[in-house]
């Protein structure tokens, strides 16, 4: 039988509507094929999204790393596209093929559960814990490339198998469209079930059992579906596409399309980075969206489009292609408007929260991605010939895909910004065009009149604080940050438009993060500082004398915006050496040894951030610290509720059973708590010892601005023993590397506006306990007024909860208790006088007789008495 001699009559009246019954008469033998392939897509997105997550743990979260692994598993798809295809379509038993394939990569896949952890012990120390950017580039594709290549070689193929299985069984030559459409929606399912239901549920290791278990279970249902009879007439004769190019122009156009529609995605993911909370459900749904837009193309095609001419559908979807992507940049420009808006229509809940994030990554990828969804199937169907094309097809374009994150959002994005990157990538489509008919350039005139308006948008979306304006922004690798004002000329750093650090009131507690940990050590010479932020709590180790220290960061962009907040206290300084690296790995991979290493305020919400807070991190930590090391994690409160503090606790606990928990400063917006653990037995404070450190040149001054002026000042940010903590902790999940319960639990406190800290502020007062004066290494005097000094201020806390609601009263009566306690907290003293004030402007005759009572509680200082006398002379 010739390849033509079944041909029909392409073009012609019979196929005028040629394609309505395609889905309709594909029997249920080739339901069943959709159902199989569905469960495929769902399977192959589940083990992307286990294994990449699995492999930060050794390669880091360094944008580079994350987008070798990507390149990687890209890699493997290719090669067994490219290797296999040919095979398959020579054998007369596709199903054999397609049998073998899913049962080789479930079977891979099981293996990886055991094998991914192991290769990450190794991994760090392969690249180093400072690598120039080619090693860490290599490092991170060849390793997972090499332990993945088995499984993802399968996948590449499962695609052309498939669509021999589906030719011989159901007899549509011309299926590409409706495979790829139902193995897409797979994977949309597999996307968003593995992050909402899947992982959450069963963690990272049962997850890939499941998933093995569908490939099983896919391959079971392919053997259902056999026909009893090898006969070769039951494969229906190729349809070759007349009109179509060569192959080689096809290949072009097929990497081409690969390489700009993934662009636009990490494109696009990174301008929503400024818009979005950036949490793992955040990346869940993008990237469904995404799916959702290719899905459905690849089934409009197949259901419209699949049996016209070649060269007028490549014209119309190129050319809407490039029109839906220059679409997609205007409103980009206008997301923040577009997020609030969903965010107040859906509700401002979790579940509200996500619809407005699902909403507005639809409205960015679904127009591009239905065009792209339908002009790979319109391709791929025109490279399939008798005994191979489409495998070869389908890797040419992934190896576009392969390489798309590296030159659009390392190379590129910096180098030209967001906007003109994405503009690249919509006018490069026009080049594809194989025509140059008039038709061709009609269809040039829309996306080229849209040009003038995408010049005028601005996807810098960072938003300037009131009264103030962006000093400075840089698009980079790991994303967008910028230096902003507020309306005191006040400098404030914003990273994705999300992190705000900076201006006085912050710096004050940043600085008081550094000096903490290094003060609670009695004679710390080597630090290491993970996370930088605006270099304040780093820089303040500069000031400890005899101390050298290490400080990592993530953000290539903030490392290099330090100077700003800092001057040159970190650059002047030879004992302070900044690396930027992922702190993980760094951990994992250096070999030093350090007397105490401070962890930052890592947003627990934030995608990879979890990982920071795991059990395998804090125990990695531990083989880094001296043998009288300490190791202080600092938790941002107001950015977690309390059973998210009591997995953390608890998971800490565990490494460090005898840790125990300090206050970083007294402000009630953003408390932050300090878990303090120790590697063996560190000395006990010594008080004389101290009361020099504290008033030692070097020291003094900076101490004093951040009001840590004696031994009191400093212990009395005690919060809570071990026996107190672990009795808070309780029962409950541990975070691991395998389970990791903060990735997935965290973001539901965000989603729902941040509800407020009013109970974690109550949650500190309500740890407190006294620690014996043996336990602070103080005398007995000494631990009285330390005991003093805490009760003040946790009347001063619940005092400050009452001020911001404008209940003056009640924060009077915890004020006036809080300065009859002790005289050596003056922070509650102003704090009263302030509130008299406030009470003075509807309710003077209270405010008189509250600085009345606070004259008797300390005579010794006359502003009360003053204050009195200047609301008393006022009518």
């Amino acid at each position: 039988m010739s390849r033509t001699s079944k041909r029909p009559n392409v073009g012609g009246k019979r196929d005028a509507k040629p394609e309505a019954a395609i889905w309709p008469r594909t029997g249920v033998r080739g339901w069943l094929l959709y159902v199989v392939f569905f469960l495929s897509g769902v399977a192959g997105l589940g083990y992307q999204m286990v294994w990449t997550r699995m492999f930060a743990v050794g390669l880091g979260h360094e944008a580079p790393g994350m987008l070798a692994v990507v390149a990687a598993f890209f890699g493997g798809l290719a090669l067994g596209a490219f290797v296999i295809d040919p095979r398959i379509g020579r054998s007369d038993r596709p199903d054999r093929w397609y049998i073998g394939l899913e049962v080789m990569i479930g079977a891979w896949g099981l293996l990886t559960a055991t094998l991914i952890p192991a290769i990450n012990e190794l991994v760090p120390t392969l690249t180093g814990p400072d690598p120039d950017a080619w090693r860490h580039w290599m490092v991170a594709f060849l390793v997972p490339l090499a332990t993945l290549l088995p499984a993802t070689t399968a996948m590449g193929a499962t695609l052309p198998a498939m669509d021999r299985l589906f030719c011989r069984l159901v007899g549509r030559p011309r299926s590409i469209g409706g495979l790829y459409a139902a193995n897409t929606l797979g994977a949309v399912a597999g996307t968003l079930g593995s992050a909402f239901f899947i992982i959450p549920a069963l963690g990272f290791s049962r997850t890939v059992v499941l998933l093995a278990a569908m490939n099983f279970v896919s391959a079971a249902l392919v053997v259902v579906t056999r026909r009893p009879t090898t006969d070769p007439r039951a494969t229906p004769a190729h349809e070759p596409v007349t009109d179509a190019p060569s192959f080689g122009r096809l290949g072009v156009t097929l990497f081409a399309t690969g390489l700009l529609g993934i662009g636009y995605e990490v494109i696009a993911f990174r301008v929503m980075a400024q818009v979005l909370e950036n949490t793992v459900y955040s990346f869940a749904t993008g990237l469904s969206a995404y799916l959702v837009g290719t899905a459905l193309g690849a089934a409009a095609y197949q259901a419209f489009l699949a049996r016209r001419p070649f060269r007028p559908v490549l014209t119309i979807l190129i050319a809407g292609l490039s029109l839906a992507c220059l679409a997609g940049i205007l409103i980009m420009a206008n997301s923040e408007s577009i997020y609030n808006g969903l965010r107040a229509a859906h509700g401002a809940d979790a579940a509200g929260s996500i619809r407005a994030e699902l909403g507005l990554a639809l409205r960015v990828m679904a127009p591009p991605t239905l065009f792209m969804g339908a002009l790979f199937s319109h391709l791929v169907q025109a490279a399939r010939r008798e005994h191979w094309g489409v495998g070869i097809a389908t890797g040419v374009n992934t190896i576009g895909g392969a390489l798309a994150p590296a030159l659009f959002g390392v190379v590129l994005l910096p180098m030209i910004g967001s906007r003109n990157t994405l503009l690249v990538i919509a006018l490069a489509y026009l080049l594809l065009l194989c025509e140059r008919r008039l038709r061709s350039l009609i269809a040039l005139l829309a996306p080229v009149a849209l040009v003038f308006a995408v010049l005028q948008a601005d996807l810098i979306l960072v938003q300037p604080l009131p009264g103030g304006r962006i000093e400075t922004h840089r698009e980079g690798v790991q994303g967008t940050v910028a230096v902003v004002t507020d309306e005191a000329g006040e400098k404030y750093l914003k990273v994705n438009n999300k992190f705000t650090m900076g201006a006085t009131i912050s710096t004050f507690a940043e600085r008081r993060l550094g000096h903490l940990p290094l003060l609670l050590h009695p004679q710390p010479k080597r630090a290491l500082y993970l996370g930088l932020g605006t270099g304040a709590t780093f820089a303040a180790a500069g000031r400890h004398p005899g101390v050298t220290a290490v400080g990592v960061e993530l953000n290539p962009e903030v490392a290099a915006l330090l100077p700003t907040f800092v001057g040159d206290a970190i650059d002047a300084d030879d004992d302070l050496d900044v690396v930027v690296a992922d702190a993980r790995r760094y951990v994992l991979a250096s070999d030093e040894s350090f007397d105490v290493i401070v962890a930052d305020l890592f947003h627990p919400a934030r995608d990879g951030a979890g990982s920071l807070y795991t059990y395998e991190h804090f125990a990695a930590i531990r083989t880094r610290l001296a043998d009288d090391g300490l190791f202080c994690q600092w938790l941002p409160m107001h950015q977690m509720d309390a059973s998210m503090l009591a997995t953390i606790v608890r998971t800490f606990m565990l490494v460090y059973p005898d840790a125990d928990a300090w206050i970083a400063h007294f402000n009630t917006r953003t408390p932050m708590l300090g878990l303090v653990g120790r590697n063996g037995s560190t000395p006990a404070i010594d008080q004389e010892r101290l009361a020099q450190r504290l008033t030692s040149v070097d020291l003094r001054a900076d101490l004093s601005d951040i009001l840590i002026r004696n031994p009191i000042e400093l212990l009395g940010t005690f919060v809570a023993d071990a026996p107190t903590l672990r009795e808070f902790a309780g029962e409950g999940p541990i975070n691991t590397d395998d389970n990791p319960v903060v990735i997935f639990e965290a973001p539901a406190y965000i989603y729902a506006g941040s509800p407020g800290t009013a109970d974690n502020v109550r949650l500190i007062a309500g740890l407190s306990v006294s620690p014996s004066a043996a336990a602070l290494g103080v005398d007995d005097a000494m631990a009285a007024r330390i005991a003093a000094y805490r009760r003040s201020r946790n009347l001063f806390l619940t005092a400050m909860l009452a001020v911001e609601q404008e209940r003056f009263e009640p924060a009077a009566d915890d004020l006036l208790g809080a300065v009859i306690e002790s005289k050596e907290f003056p922070t509650a003293y102003v704090m009263a006088l302030e509130v008299a004030r406030r009470m003075a402007v509807r309710d003077r005759a209270g405010a008189i007789l509250f600085l009345r009572d606070l004259e008797r509680a300390d005579p010794t200082r006359p502003d009360a008495a003053a204050l009195r006398r200047q609301i008393e002379a006022a009518r």
